[in-house]
């Protein structure tokens, strides 16, 4: 059974608003099909139909319904094969058409009109035709692997992965074919996706790829046809820059499940990571399909017979064993047939991938290396002359640290975030109103933005002009967070901040960033790593900012049992996430110096402080950096001050701030919309 994710998840209905699916859940088979006799050809993919016409279809009373069922069927099965079809190149525009209508389709989305179709074609420009002549002197894609590669299985692909908005189905009827061979094969994302081990899945989720076609535009002028650079399909769709970004990882929103969304014809690397390690993990997921056939379908063709598949969560390959010539008529666009002669394709887009990587502005101090690694060993040489120190809580949010966290927070025990997230869905509106028209949103430390879209939603829908900046000290995870939010609101624009607080704390001060009116977002009770007086420093810091407020989430449970079921989750994903410390400050220093299998995690609370611990500790005598460390030696990793309201009027007395606004949870979880207490200022 193919992964199912929950219905909420913004992987199935986010997005740009313009390529953003109607549906609201995955579709369901009401059964009309029943009545047709049908095989599935292998246990993960493929179905074949018998006595379906789809002219019949366009006829039928209960039209619509039959057409749901089978782009359910479709997606599920991931493509369908109808024998023996009566149908016109109209015909099965008119019932593309529908089909990813009744899929749930975006209301901006049509026919997508491949760049290298000629204009002026008799048959109109979501018609075209392709032939195996054409394929001979090289075309298309069949044009670019010529030059790279002997190896069949460098054919796989999935049509129009580099437009912003790739296809949903495409369709293909062959009415010319040899005596023997020309084969297509098709192989299943699902279950590509559910032979990846857990841990790799998961983190392939994070990343996302770059698809390019920009050898298109050197086909174009060895063709003598100009690019198509007017809207193909999709409004996004359009101009001379065939290149996109996509998830590595995309769930189909007809039914909900995940598969692996790269190609060998158009991904050319994963981004965030190396690239010889992207190479590593393309050239493992490339394997994973090619040497999977298990996975895959091979169909031979027979006169008239037409294929239907969805293009979310399967790739074809074409075979090229014959030497006859064979066609068909393509009514829409796509030019690219799998190399299957003349053919028909029709190609249809839905969902759009994350937009352009967003903007970043990097203001890191030139020394912000420099100072980190002195205070990492000024923790250090605290030892052995101090029973503990306490690191840098810098050392945790590296790239991987980052990642780590964010499985963290998805864990059933960390009721930190389902808590915020609840009192943001709550109050959005009013959280909302506190926030003025053209003014500066500052996130320090923004995560995965799964929260802050809450707010900034609920921003766009009251039409209010503002700036968001997201501050993060990793440029990739940057990228990942903000890319699907780029182009996603008409009145917020995003951007990112490539810095610590520190560095954002200099930047608001700066021109003209001073004189704006901005609010300070620092959610999910991370100033409760901070003492006492120094969270109060910190508040002071950034509130009294000119033209500032805050918008402060702080956990005030003191349940000794909860706190510690949230910092200890079974599955050890907390941690994992305390542990990447310690390879952090390894790359820090430049060295091993933290042996890690002589490390252990610890942790203990503090009834009277409210406060719960996380602390490394050796796991017997070793030695740190060339000094002896003993079991007793501890090195505090992070810690959480819990504040309930009494803290929280302590809190705001010592920041010379006071509560414009709040809201509490009933387990005592809180937000805050804090700004300057002038009378105590002044």
């Amino acid at each position: 059974m193919p992964t199912v994710i929950e219905q909420s998840s913004p992987a199935l209905f986010g997005g740009n608003p313009d390529a953003r699916p109607r549906v609201s859940s995955p579709l369901e088979d009401s059964g009309s099909l029943d009545a047709y006799q049908s095989l599935d050809l292998t246990p993960v993919i493929g179905r074949e139909y018998h006595g379906l016409q789809v002219a019949e279809i366009l006829q039928s009373a209960k039209r619509d319904q039959l057409i749901q069922d089978l782009a359910v069927t479709i997606s599920s099965r991931g493509v369908v094969f109808l024998r023996d079809q009566d149908v016109t190149p109209q015909q099965m525009r008119e019932f593309m058409e529908d089909l990813t209508r009744l899929a749930g389709c975006p209301e901006s989305s049509g026919l997508h009109v491949h760049p290298l179709t000629e204009e002026g074609s008799e048959l109109g420009d979501q018609i075209s035709v392709i032939s195996s002549e054409k394929q001979k002197k090289g075309g298309g894609l069949t044009h670019q692997l010529s030059d790279v590669s002997r190896f069949a299985s460098a054919g796989w692909h999935t049509d129009i992965s580099f437009e912003r908005v790739p296809s949903d189905y495409a369709m293909l009827k062959i009415h010319t074919l040899p005596e023997t061979g020309g084969d297509t094969l098709w192989a299943s994302g699902y279950e590509i996706y559910d032979r990846l081990s857990p841990e790799m899945a998961s983190f392939l989720e994070r990343l996302t790829a770059t698809h390019d076609a920009t050898f298109f535009h050197e086909e174009a002028r060895r063709l003598g046809n100009p690019l198509r650079k007017g809207i193909r399909g999709s409004p996004l769709n359009h101009g001379d820059e065939l290149t996109s970004i996509h998830p590595v990882i995309r769930t189909n929103p007809v039914t909900g499940w995940k598969s692996v969304y790269v190609n060998k014809g158009f991904t050319k690397r994963i981004n965030g990571v190396t690239k010889d390690e992207s190479d590593v993990l393309l050239h493992y997921l490339f394997n994973l399909l090619t040497q999977n056939h298990d996975a895959q379908i091979r169909f031979k063709w027979r006169k008239n017979d037409m294929a239907i598949w969805d293009n979310r969560s399967t790739w074809h390959c074409a075979t090229y064993d014959y030497a006859e010539a064979r066609s068909g008529d393509r009514p829409l666009l796509n030019i690219m047939s799998s190399g299957h002669q003349l053919s028909d394709t029709v190609i249809f887009h839905p969902k759009a991938p994350p937009p352009p990587t967003p903007q970043i502005e990097d203001i890191r101090s030139h020394k912000h290396d420099a100072d980190l690694r002195k205070s990492l060993l000024e923790a250090l040489n605290k030892i052995p002359d101090e029973l503990s120190a306490v690191l840098p809580d810098l050392v945790l949010w590296d790239e991987q640290g980052l990642k780590l966290f964010e499985d963290v927070t998805q864990c059933s025990s960390y009721y930190l975030t389902r808590e915020e997230i609840e009192l943001l869905t709550k109050h959005r509106s009013q959280i909302a109103a506190h926030i003025k028209p053209r003014s500066m949103i500052v996130e320090l430390g923004s995560g995965n933005l799964r929260k802050t879209k809450i707010l900034l939603d609920a921003l766009e829908e009251l039409a209010r002009p503002v700036d968001y900046y997201a501050l993060d000290v990793s440029h990739p995870e940057l990228q990942r967070t903000l890319g699907p939010l780029v182009r996603q609101y008409k009145h917020v624009r995003c951007s990112g901040l490539l810095g610590t607080y520190s560095d954002a704390l200099e930047w608001l001060q700066s021109p003209p960033n001073k004189n704006r009116q901005k609010t300070i977002l620092h959610l999910g009770s991370t100033l409760g790593n901070l003492d006492r007086k120094d969270a109060a420093k910190f508040l002071f810091d950034f509130g009294h900012i000119p033209n500032s407020s805050i918008l402060l989430g702080l956990d005030g449970c003191k349940d000794e049992q909860r706190a510690k079921q949230a910092y200890n989750d079974p599955e050890g994903r907390n941690h994992k996430f305390i542990m990447n410390g310690l390879v952090s400050a390894n790359k820090i220093l430049g060295g091993d110096i933290f042996d890690l299998k002589n490390w252990v995690v610890d942790r203990d609370w503090d009834d009277q402080e409210g406060v719960h611990y996380q602390y490394y500790c050796p796991s017997g005598v070793t030695s740190l950096n060339g000094v002896r460390t003993e079991t007793y030696n501890r090195l505090y990793a992070a810690r959480s001050h819990k504040y309930d309201d009494e803290d929280l009027e302590h809190l705001c007395k010592d920041a010379s701030l006071i509560r414009s606004d709040s809201w509490k949870s009933d387990n005592m979880y809180h937000l805050l919309y804090l700004t300057i207490d002038w009378v105590k200022v002044y």
